[in-house]
């Protein structure tokens, strides 16, 4: 462009009115106008339209407000997680934005399959998602999922994040372990700075002293010299050509020296994430998110938390796997008996049977009707089996590790006396063969790791199982699992054999008291309660209505038969099994015991302790609260639990058994489900 060109395009330019900058107080103005909430509801809006286009502008305006306004940290959330969730489902469009690099931060592995590089692509575009999903639940654990935190937001995010995962947990589960992680080199120290060196003095010249000559004896020399213009001259050439070349070479000398004395380190780079790395970075998001919102559909929370528990164990994070298992145990207790709660019925009808549900998993009782959600409570009970036997797995690895840091702390303590007494021989003698030896056997002793936990360690969790006896055969499965002797893995898996006979045994007892009709004869006392529900923490009972006797015993001489006194409420009586012999009067311990309630209503008891096994009887109350003809009849024993399928028990004894080679004991075990699964009719089997 000419000079004239630019003046006119000046000139022009000076005629246009130039537009006022923006002062604080208009931007306030337009953000008054259009608050960031209802920003992101446009947002939100826009997203779920597919409305692209709109998408982004409002997209760029919120991001943009970010850095200037102070906003909830509920709307930033929600903002990254779209921006997040946009980038992931449209990566075209990443690839058309020259401001975004879409390849920055993808690691890249040397000499991996192309099935593994096509997971980790993948991988790494969720994990983004996935961060933003872990940095909203860690960071604000204090919010509840209420409308305006946006959890369906999330939750959907999640699911998305979740369906895009699922696919690739095999290959990963397949892939390479991952190598112990090296930490960065050290920096070099820095060096010393020169030492000073002291000025060098010139010695005078005394001026008696006669300067060395030719002709100076020992000062000069009475041999010839050369002369001092011809081979002086000469002489002086080859030292001034040296100078001149170590002046003109002197900084490619300094310059090489560094790399000849020491040879360049190569920077030092992180290696890039493994597959199981990145699956737990994405698996954390979503477990996180659905633990937050407290999704409802328990089914997928359990599946989520057994995947990651599992890859967490392979990468030796067992702390964090223990964490996942255990909210999500929590989580399918709670969906559990929330489902049961739902099914039960208004009606009093005691055919209904509405307890077997939270009896017994067997579906094989012909007089009751499937029940709508009966398959997924199955498939509920199944994975909570798989995620007890997680549990106790960890805990008992982690244990032999609390038990290998003892013994290694063992081992440096003994040689620290070792060495100690070798150096004070000088004091107490030089150490004799025997002391020698022994402390070579204490060397050998001390080398050797244990391979089981603690045996108080073994016993705790026993103990800890009390009366859920599902829970005290997975333990002792999982305790036959480690390192032991043949003799010591036959115990443990019989006394599991035995845990689940007993366990069958008690569900029969409970399914014949409710499946049994109520009495129809008169008895003096009320007959035992009627199971509705049962759950770790909470049991509802029913009444059955009670036929009082006839008092036609006559009165004494002169007096009139006294009336049969009327019902006007039954209350209910509970108390823990062993602590005396049947259940009393004063057993109102626990919230919803001891208040007199019409027949056939359903009487909540609540409080009651995990794995603990309880007693219930009835009494009944006139109008004036005085009880008549005593307590009842006490139940059956129920233990405060939600059952677990003994089928898939025993199908993981059975496998065990085999991989021990403890055959008898596989025998059995297989027996038990063969029984079950297998109808014969003649040869073939169905």
């Amino acid at each position: 462009m000419c000079s004239s060109d630019l003046a006119e395009a000046a000139e022009e330019g000076e005629g246009e009115p130039k537009p006022p900058p923006l002062t604080a107080q208009d931007y306030e103005r337009v953000v008054k106008e259009l608050p960031f909430r209802e920003t992101v509801e446009l947002v939100k809006f826009a997203y779920n339209l597919e409305l692209h286009d709109v998408f982004k502008k409002l997209r760029d305006s919120c991001l943009l407000r970010l850095k200037y306004e102070d906003v909830d940290e509920k709307l930033k959330a929600q903002v990254r997680v779209l921006d997040a969730l946009y980038s992931l489902e449209n990566p075209d469009e990443m690839l058309e934005d020259k401001t975004v690099d879409p390849k920055a931060g993808e690691p890249v592995v040397e000499g991996e399959m192309e099935h593994e590089a096509r997971v980790r692509r993948k991988l790494h575009s969720l994990s983004r998602v996935a961060r933003e999903l872990s940095a909203l639940t860690d960071q604000n654990v204090e919010w509840e999922p209420d409308s305006a935190s946006g959890p369906d937001l999330f939750a959907d995010a999640a699911l998305l994040v979740w369906n895009h995962a699922e696919p690739l947990l095999d290959t990963v589960d397949a892939s390479a372990p991952e190598a112990p992680e090296v930490p960065p080199p050290l920096p070099d120290p820095p060096e010393a700075p020169p030492k000073p060196q002291p000025p060098v003095e010139e010695a005078p010249v005394e001026e008696d002293q006669p300067a060395p000559g030719p002709e100076g004896g020992e000062e000069g020399g009475g041999e010839e010299q050369p002369d001092a213009q011809g081979e002086g001259e000469e002489a002086e050439e080859p030292a001034a050509e040296r100078e001149g070349g170590e002046g003109e070479g002197a900084a490619e000398a300094v310059a090489k020296e560094p790399s000849e004395d020491k040879p360049t380190k190569a920077a030092w780079k992180r290696p890039p994430p493994t597959l199981r790395q990145l699956a737990t970075l994405v698996l954390q998001g979503v477990h996180s998110t659905f633990m937050w919102v407290q999704l409802d559909d328990a089914l997928l929370c359990g599946t989520v938390a057994t995947r990651l528990s599992f890859i967490l164990e392979k990468r030796n994070r067992k702390e964090d796997a223990l964490l996942v298992v255990e909210q999500g145990i929590e989580t399918l207790n709670r969906a559990r008996s929330q489902q049961i709660l739902k099914e039960i019925s208004p009606s009093d009808d005691w055919q209904e049977r509405f307890a077997l549900s939270s009896v017994s998993t067997n579906t094989a009782n012909i007089n009751v009707p499937r029940r709508p959600n009966e398959e997924v409570d199955q498939a509920l009970a199944c994975i909570q089996v798989d995620l007890l036997h997680a549990k106790f797995r960890i805990i008992l690895q982690l244990g032999v590790d609390d038990a290998r840091r003892a013994a290694a702390a063992i081992e440096a303590k003994n040689a620290r006396q070792r060495l100690q007494r070798t150096k004070d021989q000088t004091l107490y003698g030089t150490k004799s063969r025997k002391m020698l030896r022994e402390e070579c056997e204490q060397a050998d002793r001390d080398q050797q790791r244990p391979v089981v936990p603690r045996p108080a360690l073994e016993r705790e969790l026993i103990a800890g199982c009390n009366r859920n006896l599902y829970e005290k055969a997975i333990v002792l499965i999982e305790l036959a699992r480690l390192p032991r002797k043949r003799e010591e893995r036959e115990a443990l898996l019989a006394q599991a054999v035995a845990a689940l006979e007993e366990g069958e045994r008690a569900e029969k007892l409970v399914e014949m008291q409710v499946n049994e009709p109520p009495s129809t004869a008169r008895t003096s006392v009320p007959s035992a309660p009627r199971l509705v529900m049962r759950g770790a923490t909470e049991m509802i009972m029913m009444a059955d209505p009670w036929l009082q006797p006839k008092h036609t015993a006559a009165g004494a001489k002169g007096t009139k038969v006294p009336p049969v006194p009327e019902v006007a409420g039954l209350a209910l009586f509970c108390k823990e099994e062993g602590s005396g012999v049947a259940a009393s009067l004063n057993n109102v311990a626990f919230r919803g015991s001891g208040v007199p309630r019409p027949a056939g209503e359903k009487i909540l008891i609540t409080g009651l302790t995990p794995n603990e096994s309880y007693v219930f009887a009835l009494a009944a109350f006139d109008r004036n609260g005085h009880v008549i003809e005593g307590i009842g009849q006490t139940s059956v024993p129920v233990v405060a639990q939600l059952p677990l399928p003994l089928l898939q028990i025993w199908a993981h004894l059975a496998l065990s058994a085999h991989v021990m080679g403890c055959s008898e004991i596989a025998r059995e075990a297989s027996l038990k489900l063969y029984n079950t699964l297998v109808v014969e009719i003649g040869r073939a089997y169905v």
